[in-house]
């Protein structure tokens, strides 16, 4: 039950952890972006501002160039700007630069990108360096004279672009961890009455149990004395309606008895009276009497013991579990059928430490998309094929628990049509596997 707690918290957890940090990082990265596209689109108008500013300088070069004419260009020492104009043919006609050594590649890039009107585009040179440019129309009486391109060096831009993005990562790590440590307080918090309503069900299911045994026992005990005394004089009917009042008390005694072993191993209070008990001992009634019903049912037991050392457990109730997976293996193996029983050395480990019970059955099997869910109490495969059966769902959940308090495991493995193999792995000391 703790386990089941613990993997409900830890889903929960996840989940609000998941919802905050979605949450959280796109508000980050709305604000990364936003704070992103502000300075492009105030560095675009501040080109397209400079841009402006140059152009009827740009527009008489156009008017007074020449075929022929040498190239002007001016330049500005210091500056991180520049501006260059062509004229309709493409040739560069005039411009204006800090850094003539960069011309050669901004030309090169402004050939390749060909930007549209007032479109900005960012280029990083080989020395790191990363510019940005802006072209526009040279429009002069309606008529187009030429493009001019004015750009500017915004590598600092980036820089405070990287490190922003370096305090956005930073700040969303935390949010991270925060978001988890809140989401796992959180469902905390949350499973705190899912708890309390259980612990007051389990307590309910042993009071109740408890309280149960001792009336179903003195009716049973009644209707003995009654059958004993009376019988010869009651009639057909009377004898037949005893008899299902009997076996009815049985049933429901049965029931009680389970409820209550499961409340107790729900509680951690299944009382285990482990012995030193050879393996040979422990299984040679049960398969005497499981013998005696495969007889009567017309199916073929094979045991085979591997296995003659002794282990460390409660033999009553490792016995109930041996009976409950080999009658179980009974009812749904039709007539005619298989059921083997095998005890051996666990096959991984190869080692004496542990051993491995095996009760395989060629019956009806059990469809995939239920085996993860057998050993849930109350929980039938097919409601009608249980009824026939008389089981109450409890049978695979107490050995279930037994197992595990013994340090055990048990699985299941299973093809419809083909047949279940049902495996107990135990620890013949006081070994534990973890599972």
């Amino acid at each position: 039950m703790k386990r089941m707690f613990k993997k409900i918290k830890h889903r929960l957890t996840w989940w609000y952890s998941g919802v905050m940090m979605v949450v959280l990082l796109f508000f980050l990265f709305m604000i990364y972006f936003s704070f992103v596209e502000i300075l492009y689109y105030e560095e675009k108008q501040e080109l397209l501002a400079y841009g402006l500013k140059e152009k009827n300088n740009s527009s008489r070069q156009l008017l007074e160039w020449t075929p022929g004419k040498p190239l002007d260009i001016r330049r500005e020492p210091g500056s991180n700007g520049f501006y260059y104009v062509f004229n309709n043919n493409g040739a560069l006609v005039y411009g204006v630069e800090g850094n003539p050594e960069l011309r050669k590649s901004i030309l090169s890039e402004i050939e390749r990108k060909k930007p549209k009107e007032n479109q900005l585009f960012l280029f990083t040179m080989k020395n790191g360096r990363t510019l940005a440019i802006v072209g526009q129309e040279i429009i002069v009486e309606g008529k187009q004279l030429g493009l001019f391109f004015v750009g500017q060096d915004v590598t600092g831009i980036q820089h405070v672009f990287k490190n922003f993005l370096y305090v956005m990562a930073g700040i969303a790590f935390l949010f991270v961890i925060i978001a988890a440590v809140s989401g796992y307080f959180m469902a905390g918090k949350a499973i705190v009455p899912i708890i309390q309503s259980m612990e007051r069900q389990k307590k309910f299911t042993a009071d109740a149990s408890h309280e149960l045994r001792t009336p179903l026992g003195i009716l049973l005990s009644s209707t003995e004395i009654l059958e004993e005394e009376e019988k010869e004089k009651m009639s057909l009917f009377g004898q037949q309606l005893l008899d299902d009042m009997k076996q009815e008390i049985k049933r429901m005694s049965g029931l009680v008895s389970d409820l209550l072993m499961i409340a107790r191993a729900d509680s951690n209070q299944l009382q285990m009276d482990k012995k030193w008990i050879g393996v040979n001992e422990l299984v040679s009634s049960i398969v005497r009497n499981i013998g005696y019903l495969a007889m009567k049912k017309k199916i073929t037991l094979i045991f085979e013991q591997r296995y003659q050392g002794v282990i460390y457990v409660d033999k009553e109730k490792i016995q109930q579990v041996l009976y409950i997976l080999l009658h179980n293996a009974l009812n749904y193996t039709p007539q005619g059928g298989c059921v083997e029983f095998v005890v051996e050395k666990n096959k991984e480990t190869g080692s004496a430490n542990y051993i491995q019970f095996i009760v395989k059955d060629d019956g009806v099997g059990i469809p995939k998309e239920e085996l993860s869910h057998i050993f849930q109490r109350f929980y039938r495969v097919e409601q009608s094929r249980t009824k026939k059966s008389g089981g109450t769902g409890l049978g695979l959940s107490i050995a279930h628990s037994i197992i595990q308090a013994h340090g055990g495991e048990i699985t299941v493995e299973s093809t419809i049509g083909k047949g279940s193999t049902f495996t107990i792995i135990l620890p013949t000391s006081n070994h534990t596997i973890d599972v």
